[in-house]
């Protein structure tokens, strides 16, 4: 049994995660529902085609608004306009404008098909653990787990218990924050970021008509003295916010052309910090999300963290509750999500020290500064992984989208790796023998798919040059869709070992 303290996305994507895979899993809430405010309102491309593998992704597709680039402004010019590269290997090159408690509202939808509820208005009141489980006492109750998650948030009461250190700062100053609709003559469907004295205006379109998130420094209070050292208060705080009067005339202030603001959804100030958890394990009990991790909300990729911790955990907590492989497994999950945490912390941290430069400091930020959108790019390579240090697709990358061609027509990759254990991608000659490769297959319990004669065809060997192998290439993928392993078909007993266990 694992429980799950915190139904937000990180938790409710790994309770989702460990159902498919039939391993019993509580998850509580101390809210006694799903927020009505959403926090965050972006949905990434690496995030998407998650939520595609866990069968959720119809619906934000229908209710998002794909954001197709980024504009900036400097003293009412355009210096910088960014667009998504389209391409076959990633099949969403835009993020997706959806405010997090409709995210939430689909994750719990789908837990429910899979026979599990969210226990609302549940209290997380402290821990014990030995070698061999956890004991949680919750409101009324005491219970007795093999592995208890943290996804309960930047003030987690979990991470206290369980004795983790969460280091950081906290920033001098309050932000601003308005939901609102907007008239102007800029397109609806780009995101914005204006500056003008030293000063600083984000814009983000959101999944209602007309309607923007608006962000910048508090238009009030000046210094701010922020929590104490061992407090943390990342997120909205009580503090007077402006009003919309205000919110208009520094817009107006700041975009240098007409706009007018209208119907407020939400106006409120938000403390932001940057903080990150010395570490993500503690004996049995594990940190997930901003429980592990927060940071400025610079390129909106918060939600979108926790949701990719809690898939990469997913798979490894399920193999090793299991036993199909030792628990040793559990210690790459920090090894691979925690220095990618240290990377976006670093790069939004810059951001938010830099939102107020200079006009000419701020001017060469937006040319040369961009902070990792699509979060395709991250990667969980290591010096010792199969293949470190060689050319093209290598352990620990994204394995990319492709097509190859059945009897029925075009199928995407993705299709083919969609499920709950590792897949193998096959690319023989046309004289190899594959009984072998079957048998070692079916005894490592991996899918098995061949891109070749009488198989899967591979027009102009496209995927076969997208996966950079040669004839006879075996590629072995992750539950989690990242590459596992890479060689030839002669290496498959090697290559197939990766999956570890049996």
């Amino acid at each position: 049994m694992i429980l799950i303290v915190g139904a937000g996305p990180t938790g409710l994507t790994l309770a989702i995660e460990l159902a498919r895979r039939q391993v019993p899993v509580r998850i509580i809430e101390k809210s006694n529902q799903v927020a009505q405010r959403g926090r965050a309102v972006g949905v990434q491309s690496r995030t998407q085609e998650i939520f595609e593998a866990m069968s959720v992704l119809q619906l934000p597709i229908r209710l998002g608004l794909p954001v197709v680039g980024e504009s900036h402004f400097v003293d009412g010019k355009m210096v910088r306009s960014t667009q998504p590269v389209v391409s076959n290997t990633a099949p969403y090159p835009n993020m997706l404008a959806l405010e997090q408690n409709v995210i939430e509202k689909t994750l719990v939808q789908q837990l429910l098909n899979l026979r599990v509820s969210v226990e609302w208005n549940r209290r997380f009141l402290g821990l014990e653990q030995n070698e061999n489980s956890v004991v949680a006492q919750l409101d009324g109750e005491t219970v007795e787990v093999d592995y208890l998650v943290a996804c309960d948030g930047a003030n987690s009461a979990v991470r206290r218990a369980a004795g983790i250190a969460f280091p950081g700062k906290a920033y001098p100053y309050l932000f601003s924050l308005a939901d609102v609709a907007v008239e102007w003559d800029l397109p609806l469907d780009r995101s914005y970021i204006f500056r003008r004295q030293q000063k600083t205006l984000g814009m983000l379109p959101v999944a209602r008509p007309n309607q923007f998130r608006m962000w910048t420094k508090d238009l009030r209070s000046g210094p701010h003295s922020g929590p104490s050292d061992d407090e943390v208060r990342h997120g909205f705080v009580d503090e007077q916010p402006p009003d919309l009067g205000e919110f208009q005339e520094f817009a107006g202030q700041m975009v240098g052309r007409n706009i007018t603001l209208t119907s407020p959804r939400l106006i409120c100030n938000y403390q932001i910090e940057c903080r990150l958890a010395e570490s993500y394990r503690k004996g049995r009990v594990l940190l997930a999300g901003d429980a592990a991790h927060v940071h400025a909300p610079t390129g909106f990729q918060g939600m979108n963290m926790g949701i990719q911790d809690a898939y990469n955990l997913g798979w490894k907590l399920a193999r090793v509750v299991r036993q199909q492989v030792p628990a040793e497994l559990l210690e790459t999950y920090q090894k691979e999500r925690r220095p990618i945490a240290q990377e976006v912390l670093l790069q939004t941290d810059e951001a938010v020290e830099n939102f107020e430069t200079p006009r000419s400091v701020g001017q060469q930020l937006m040319e040369q500064y961009n902070v990792p959108w699509w979060q395709l790019e991250f990667h969980y390579r290591s010096a010792d992984q199969d293949g470190a240090g060689g050319k093209g697709l290598q352990s620990g990358d994204r394995a990319p989208d492709g097509e190859v061609l059945s009897p029925q027509g075009l199928v995407r990759v993705f299709q083919l790796l969609r499920g709950q254990e590792y897949n193998a991608l096959a690319f023989p000659g046309s004289d190899t023998s594959l009984r072998q490769l079957h048998a070692l297959a079916r005894h490592r319990g991996v899918k098995l798919h061949v891109i070749g004669p009488g198989n899967y065809q591979d027009p102009n060997d496209t995927l076969r040059s997208t996966y950079g192998v040669g004839e006879d290439g075996l590629i072995l993928i992750r539950p989690d869709g990242y590459v596992a392993a890479r060689g030839r078909l002669d290496e498959a007993a090697r290559v197939l070992a990766a999956v570890g266990g049996n």
